[in-house]
C-alpha cells in the first residue's frame, strides 16, 4: 500500500509542475481568468507565451473576441459580460495565438466559472424536471471501500463543500471547506462527522488533484485526524466532476484502530459558498 501511495504521489507531481496544455508550437499560461462579481460583471483573462505572438479568444464556442493585435508575449483582456446569457455556470474558452508567419496555436479548452449564475444562465433553461434531476444527483452519496485491521467493508460517504474559495477564476476552487458524513455497513464503528479543508491543483490531461486534511469523530469517543488526496478524472455536463480519493484516517495513539478509504464520487460545488 505504502509504494502504491509514494508511486501516486510522484505521478501526480510529475504532471502538476507543467500547468498547460497546448495543440500547435506556441505554449499558452494561464495567469488569470475569473469573472468580477461587483457589476458591470466583466471577464478578466491574461496569459503568457513561449513566443510573440497575436492572440484571440472564443468564448462558448462562439464568442471571438481580439486579444492583441500586435505581436507579444504578456496578453491581457477585459470581457464585459453585460447582456451575455450562458446555458451553464462553467463557460468554456479557447486561446487562439499566431506566430510571425501567421502559423497557428490553439490552447486546451479552459472553463470560466461563473458565481452569479442567477443573473447570466438563463438561456436553454433545463427546467425543474432536470433541475430536480441534478439535485438528486448531487444528493447521491459516494461508495467507498473501506480497510480496516485486515478486514474489508463498504461504506457510503456524502461530502458537501460548505465554503469555496477563487482568487483567480479557473475551472474550480483554489480551496474548499467541507462537511461530510459517513456510515460504514457491519464494521465495528459505523458512524463518521468529518470536517476538512481541501486545496485544488489543476492539472493538465486530467481536471485536478486535491490534498486534504480532515478531523473526525463518531461522537462516541473516536476522535482521530485522516488526511487524504483526490484524483478528479473527467466532468459531466460542466456540473459534476469524477473523481477517486485514498483517506488514511488514525486516531493519534491507537494504531490498532487506523482505516484505509478509497472513494470514488461526483465534485461539485453547486450548493457551497463562493468567495
Amino acid at each position: 500500500m505504502k509504494k502504491l501511495i509514494s508511486a501516486v504521489i510522484l505521478f501526480i507531481t510529475f504532471f502538476s509542475v507543467n500547468v498547460f496544455s497546448q495543440e500547435g508550437d506556441v505554449e499558452v499560461f494561464l495567469i488569470d481568468s475569473y469573472a468580477t462579481s461587483e457589476l458591470p460583471h466583466t471577464f478578466v483573462l491574461s496569459f503568457f507565451t513561449t513566443d510573440s505572438v497575436t492572440s484571440k479568444l472564443i468564448i462558448n464556442n462562439k464568442i471571438e473576441k481580439e486579444v492583441s493585435a500586435e505581436l507579444t508575449d504578456n496578453h491581457k483582456i477585459k470581457v464585459d459580460l453585460t447582456g451575455l446569457t450562458f446555458d451553464s455556470s462553467y463557460v468554456p474558452f479557447e486561446i487562439y495565438v499566431y506566430d510571425r508567419n501567421g502559423s497557428e496555436s490553439k490552447s486546451e479548452t479552459f472553463q470560466l466559472y461563473i458565481p452569479f449564475k442567477k443573473e447570466m444562465v438563463i438561456e436553454n433553461d433545463p427546467g425543474i424536471y432536470l433541475m430536480c434531476l441534478g439535485g438528486i444527483i448531487f444528493a447521491l452519496p459516494a461508495p467507498t471501500y473501506v480497510s480496516y485491521n485486515k478486514e474489508n467493508y463498504f461504506s457510503l460517504v456524502k461530502e458537501i463543500p460548505l465554503i469555496t474559495y477563487y482568487s483567480g477564476g479557473y475551472n474550480y476552487p483554489d480551496s474548499y471547506i467541507s462537511l461530510e458524513y459517513a456510515y460504514v455497513f457491519k464494521a465495528p464503528i459505523k458512524n463518521f462527522m468529518r470536517v476538512g479543508y481541501k486545496q485544488i491543483y489543476q492539472i493538465p490531461v486530467l481536471e485536478y488533484v486535491s490534498p486534504g486534511l480532515n478531523v473526525f469523530t463518531n461522537f462516541l469517543g473516536y476522535n482521530g485526524v485522516s488526511p487524504e488526496l483526490s484524483i478528479g478524472w473527467f466532468k459531466i455536463s460542466n456540473v459534476f466532476t469524477v473523481y477517486s480519493k485514498y483517506r488514511y484516517n488514525f486516531k493519534p495513539g491507537e494504531k490498532e484502530n487506523d482505516f484505509h478509504e478509497i472513494t470514488l464520487g461526483l465534485y461539485s460545488d453547486f450548493f457551497s459558498f463562493n468567495f
